[in-house]
């Protein structure tokens, strides 16, 4: 369980005290559209900075192949004027993707293979004063999956490498805490 240890003083307004959440946690509104899933926690660390957490699950499908990938991340965000959890920020994540490779061809998965990704974005993350929370964000995001192999009858059969820079959005809800 996460606290702020910091106690109220008698100089200090109770409004100031208003905003100091601890964590957000979000999940995407636009990713199921695209066949994936994903969810991210943001820890405050300090007034400025918040470490960020996330998991996700695609598919993508390259020529005669087709991936079931689940990714682990971290990242750290900065929020402008001292606001985390709230306001403008930037943001930057690396993440590990696991991904299983099927040839659709021949129906044989190739044994696990690991990527990674790579975001930056800008953002700004409304949180109301109950809980809510609107975090927009736009940026690039970078993928890199090495090829998988299968072997056949006929010997042995690749993909090629599957590397994609993407324009990113990031339309998310989610409360804080």
């Amino acid at each position: 369980m996460l606290f702020d240890p910091r106690t109220a003083s008698a100089a200090e307004p109770e409004g100031s005290r208003a905003g100091r959440e601890s964590v957000t946690v979000t999940a995407s509104l636009i990713a199921p559209f695209f066949s994936a899933y994903e969810a991210e926690a943001t820890v405050r660390v300090s007034n400025s900075f918040g470490l960020l957490f996330n998991t996700s699950y695609l598919t993508l499908a390259n020529d005669d192949w087709k991936t079931r990938t689940g990714t682990v991340g971290a990242g750290i965000d900065y929020y402008f004027l001292g606001s985390a959890l709230r306001r403008w920020y930037v943001e930057a994540i690396g993440e590990l993707m696991v991904s299983s490779w099927r040839h659709e061809p021949s129906g044989e998965v190739a044994p696990l293979v690991l990527g990674y990704t790579g975001l930056a974005l800008v953002g700004y993350k409304f949180v109301w004063d109950r809980g809510p929370v609107l975090d927009l964000a736009a940026g690039v995001v970078a993928l890199h999956l090495p090829s998988a192999q299968v072997d056949l009858v006929g010997g042995a059969v690749s993909s090629q490498p599957f590397t994609r820079v993407y324009p990113a959005v990031k339309p998310n809800v989610g409360w804080a805490f």
